[in-house]
């Protein structure tokens, strides 16, 4: 059988006609290559690598790539042998930029984030719309690569939010999707993976009864690589209002038991756990619109914020953290005033190292203040100033935070004192995250543009990543 060897060059023009080896005799005539372009595939992941072949040998049972169709063309009288080769050029969409608005980085190279698509009421019913500000709903991402290009490890279903996310280490990760209402939760279940997110596990339904038919988790956290807790908002349609709910595992994730459903009040701020009995808890009456007004005596009684405690591992919060009242609070003209307090975030960064966004709203004057309050011996003493809404802190040390007015500040004491690092950045939101003293990374929004910075000198400069989710 006669054997015809071909080097195809890969010409991207339409109706370019090949004529390979003319010189060859008549009794071996050479072979004619048509190609014509072809409708280019709608896939954006499809991004071939364009490399050379030496040669191509047809015979009878040549299979062509998938992205090109060879056929023989037949001819009435003689002349070469032609086969028509439509190539496939497909439209190279760029990669999806990966717009995060959570990330945590483990090292200088691997980390997690998460991609928010949308973001939409939830109305699980009536007296519960406002307790819901928002639903988030994205998947999650991971790098190995300091944050340039990211691969899509979601889950196999459902709509992921940063409540519903903790990464342990490099490899180590749970998730626990958002559910919209009216759904049935019989099988509602949280995913775990051990491989950086190749894999995910589920876990046994959640034990909550009764059953809700709204689940939105609102903060997860583990102490080690089997106990951690998950809080979460839900509706039982037969309540008509929303609750809280806190549930614990201590099998890794396999199975979660509800622990504590007397949280119901206002939208919750934390829990954050130290260890496995110690952490806190925290409420913002103001994001459900529920606003109870009290006076700075009514707040203050015991002469600072009375911040909510557990001891045995988030079944009570009947403990107070007692947080000192800043000074501002005690001017004589406030005393009187008409105020509303409350908690809108906790952080832990050690078994001893924390710190609460906390604040004071007074009506009369249409005044706002916002502290944070950072303890590094487990709340038996705390430093407190004026909150800039986006505090991080790496250690018991180093913190950054940024202001909406431009200013970037540093603190290598702890907070007692803050450096400008930059005067004017144009960062309306940021979320920081170092893995030391010197490396860290930002995502930050401009306008409608979310996108992420690395820095290798603590801060003082900052380089934008181009970060695209890779191909699978």
């Amino acid at each position: 059988m006669r054997k015809f060897g071909i080097v195809v060059l890969a010409f991207l023009v339409t109706g370019c006609t090949l004529v390979l080896f003319p010189d060859w005799p008549s009794t071996n005539p050479p072979v004619i290559i048509e190609i014509t372009r072809a409708s280019a595939t709608d896939d954006p992941s499809w991004m071939p690598a364009i490399t050379s072949t030496p040669a191509i040998t047809l015979t009878p049972s040549f299979t062509p790539s998938p992205y090109v169709t060879l056929t023989p063309v037949p001819s009435d009288t003689w002349e070469p042998p032609r086969v028509s080769a439509t190539l496939i050029i497909p439209t190279l969409q760029p990669r999806l930029a990966a717009r995060l608005s959570f990330i945590q980085m483990i090292d200088a190279n691997v980390g997690w984030g998460l991609r928010l698509e949308s973001r939409g009421k939830l109305r699980p019913g009536p007296r519960v719309t406002s307790l819901t500000p928002w639903h988030a709903e994205g998947y999650i991402l991971r790098t190995t690569d300091g944050g340039i290009t990211w691969q899509n490890v979601t889950p196999p279903n459902g709509a992921y939010s940063p409540g519903g996310f903790f990464a342990l280490d490099a490899n180590t990760a749970w998730a626990s999707g958002n559910v919209p209402c009216c759904s049935d939760l019989k099988t509602t279940h949280t995913w775990r993976t051990t491989d950086g997110g190749k894999t995910w596990q589920p876990s046994q339904p959640l034990l909550i009864d009764p059953i809700p038919r709204f689940y939105l988790p609102l903060g997860m956290q583990f102490i080690d690589q089997n106990t951690g807790w998950l809080l979460a908002a839900l509706y039982a349609e037969n309540s008509g209002f929303m609750t809280y709910t806190l549930l614990q595992t201590t099998d890794a994730g396999e199975t979660w038991i509800a622990i504590n459903q007397r949280l119901n009040g206002c939208w919750p701020a934390g829990p954050v756990f130290l260890d496995l009995t110690t952490g806190w808890y925290g409420e913002n009456c103001f994001i459900g619109g529920i606003v109870y007004q009290g006076t700075i005596e009514t707040y203050f009684s015991t002469g600072g914020w009375q911040l909510r405690k557990t001891v045995d591992g988030g079944r009570t919060f009947d403990e107070t953290t007692i947080v000192p009242m800043p000074p501002e609070l005690l001017q004589s003209d406030l005393a009187s005033k008409k105020i509303r307090c409350h908690e809108t975030r906790l952080l832990r960064v050690t078994s001893e190292v924390a710190g609460v966004e906390w604040g004071c709203n007074v009506f009369s004057r249409l005044e706002r203040y916002r502290y944070f309050s950072f303890t590094t011996d487990a709340g038996r003493t705390w430093n407190t100033w004026r909150a800039s809404g986006n505090e991080y802190f790496l250690n018991a040390t180093h913190g950054w935070r940024s202001f909406p007015s431009g200013e970037f500040q540093q603190t290598t004491d702890g907070g007692l004192h803050w450096v400008t690092l930059k005067s004017v950045v144009a960062w309306e939101t940021a979320q920081f995250d170092f893995v030391s003293e010197q490396e860290g990374w930002a995502s930050v929004s401009t306008g409608k543009a979310i996108v992420l910075l690395h820095t290798t000198d603590g801060g003082m400069t900052w380089k934008e990543l181009s970060s695209v989710i890779a191909s699978p």
